[in-house]
């Protein structure tokens, strides 16, 4: 953590950072084993935080948890985010778990999409962006969607000859909080 700190001071750093994220400073010297999914998310939370960071990148933080320990864990995040002022990049292919967060979709490697999750919902803008709003479960089975209504296309090859430059990306506002990539990407979607 730091070169001049006493095993003391690591020690104590490390009990309140375990503290922060809803664990006891005693669990410290528990084996991974010992410890549940949503304990573990929180251990690998508190070992980003205990670095100081800019910022926290979590890619598929609550994936492999049941949806009580998801809902837990993202509202720990939540809160630390606002106590602590860090911002965060929160990666997921589950759009139940973004529900109070900005959305930012992806199609091969860009942003092709930025606005808050029901505005995405209700007025997608792009063709990937339609195709995942397409892919949340309904729970109504009246309203469900037939596997023929979801009409998927194959995405097309994100090769391209070595010489191949893309453009520098370019936004266009829809709403307020709703942009969308007007550079084209070089693949159709």
């Amino acid at each position: 953590l730091q070169e001049n700190q006493t095993a003391e001071e690591t020690s104590t750093l490390v009990g309140e950072t375990l503290e922060e994220v809803g664990l006891e400073a005693s669990e410290a010297s528990k084996y991974p084993h010992e410890f549940s999914g949503g304990q573990r998310q929180r251990i690998a939370l508190a070992r980003a935080l205990i670095t100081r960071p800019a910022m926290i990148v979590a890619d598929e933080p609550v994936s492999a948890l049941d949806v009580s320990v998801q809902a837990q864990v993202l509202n720990l995040m939540v809160e630390l985010q606002g106590q602590l002022e860090l911002p965060d990049l929160f990666i997921s292919h589950d759009m139940a778990v973004v529900e109070s967060v900005g959305v930012g979709v992806m199609y091969l490697g860009r942003l092709v999409e930025i606005a808050p999750r029901s505005e995405v919902f209700e007025s997608p803008q792009r063709p990937c962006t339609r195709a995942i709003k397409k892919t949340v479960p309904i729970a109504d089975s009246t309203q469900r969607k037939s596997e023929k209504d979801l009409n998927f296309r194959p995405i097309a090859s994100p090769n391209h000859s070595l010489d191949y430059l893309s453009e520098a990306s370019q936004y266009q506002r829809v709403a307020e909080n709703h942009v969308v990539l007007k550079t084209d990407i070089g693949y159709d979607e």
